[in-house]
């Protein structure tokens, strides 16, 4: 099924590559002309506020919206053609390998969905049979009734036990037919599933690369959407934690730079997950603090009072001071973490996709594992030859 960018696709082919190669000439000349119709769409929007600005009635502010509205839509229009051919122009045949791809998995989505549809006429007629074949069985189960077998010849009561072994064999082999025709349904549903998410990153990928974006931004999206769609309630209940955690710990932080600064009571600090490392800072600093309200201090001279003022203010100082440390320590972890994370979840197949339909990404990474390849191969140890017996000496 093709939607808006399918059409202006193939209608961009059709102007720009109707002779199967791309017209340079006519595409950078298109483009000039968008970038000089965005530039006069710019200043004309920016004048049109400016005097929106300096209109006082109701009606002329309404009508001056709805053009400046209008020329913003045709803006965005320009600047979606532009990058639309630069995209092309850029990424064309990439683009193409990647259509291509994606139609030949759309034919696979067909036969898999087709077999399923001939297996489930399948388990129909089946049915139907299964059913007639319960009423056989049932019937000769009443007729092999001990009551109603006893005058019965032995002949005759032999021939009812064959039909009744004959017909649950029959509807043995039924049963087992559906179980598999099921099964491959099952299999069948999944294979579907599997490749509508491959056309669905092929649809992706080609339509960033339209629109003048890099595989690094395809990546971006798919991580993006796929987080959106996978974040599971308890991925949500470890960040609320997290958050919870944060709070409780800048709150006792801030509580104990308090308590040095007016000198009371301190209450120790609880360890926290990921700021265990800010919190245990903040106790050995206000350690050194307590020791100014302990028993001991009471017999300090009036004249040394000054001095300790200051120096718990000092204390309190280095208390902020290492506070400021950890936070950034942990943010740079987080930065770290998270680069981590995002190259983790690069998708393979995007990544395969991508190996497949550009030459120069292609290139540099057999280059890169050629180079592994050496690298790893210099660090092994070199095999000492063999030393042969010497028959001479013997």
């Amino acid at each position: 099924m093709k939607n808006k960018l399918d059409n202006i696709y193939n209608e961009i082919k059709s102007e720009y590559k109707s002779t199967g190669v791309i017209d340079q000439e006519k595409m950078t000349k298109d483009i000039e002309g968008l970038n000089k119709e965005i530039g006069e769409f710019n200043k004309r929007i920016e004048e049109k506020k400016i005097k929106f600005a300096s209109i006082t009635n109701p009606e002329g502010r309404k009508n001056l919206r709805e053009l400046i509205l209008k020329d913003q839509m045709d803006l965005k229009k320009a600047e979606m053609r532009k990058q639309n051919l630069e995209g092309f122009m850029k990424y064309d045949t990439q683009i193409d390998k990647i259509r291509d791809y994606k139609n030949s998995l759309s034919a696979k989505i067909r036969i898999f969905t087709d077999r399923k549809e001939m297996g489930e006429k399948s388990i129909e007629n089946l049915n139907n049979n299964l059913k007639k074949t319960e009423v056989i069985v049932s019937k000769l189960r009443e007729e092999l009734d001990p009551k109603k077998t006893e005058g019965m010849l032995d002949s005759e009561y032999y021939d009812l036990k064959e039909k009744l072994k004959t017909a649950e064999e029959k509807k043995k082999q039924i049963e087992e037919k559906i179980a598999k025709i099921k099964e491959n349904n099952e299999k069948c549903d999944k294979k579907v599933e599997e490749l509508k998410s491959k056309v669905s990153k092929c649809d992706l990928a080609w339509k960033t690369l339209f629109t003048n974006k890099d595989w690094d931004e395809i990546q971006r999206r798919f991580i993006g959407d796929n987080e959106k769609l996978t974040k599971a309630p308890e991925k949500q209940q470890a960040q609320k934690q997290s958050k919870e955690e944060e709070k409780q710990a800048q709150a006792q932080t801030a509580q104990v730079a308090k308590q040095v600064e007016e000198p009371k009571a301190l209450v120790p600090t609880q360890k926290q997950s990921i700021f265990r490392r800010m919190i245990n800072a903040v106790k050995n600093a206000a350690n050194n603090v307590k020791g100014f309200f302990s028993p001991r201090a009471e017999n300090v001279q009036s004249n040394n009072e000054t001095s300790s003022k200051k120096d718990v203010a000092k204390i309190a100082q280095e208390i902020k001071e290492n506070i400021a440390k950890e936070e950034n320590t942990v943010e740079e972890e987080k930065v770290v973490e998270e680069s981590k994370v995002e190259e983790k979840q690069k998708d393979k197949f995007l990544e395969g996709l991508r190996f497949e339909v550009d030459e120069e990404y292609k290139k540099e990474v057999n280059e890169n594992k050629e180079k592994t390849y050496i690298e790893e191969h210099k660090k092994k140890p070199a095999q000492k030859p063999v030393q042969t017996a010497n028959r001479e000496g013997r």
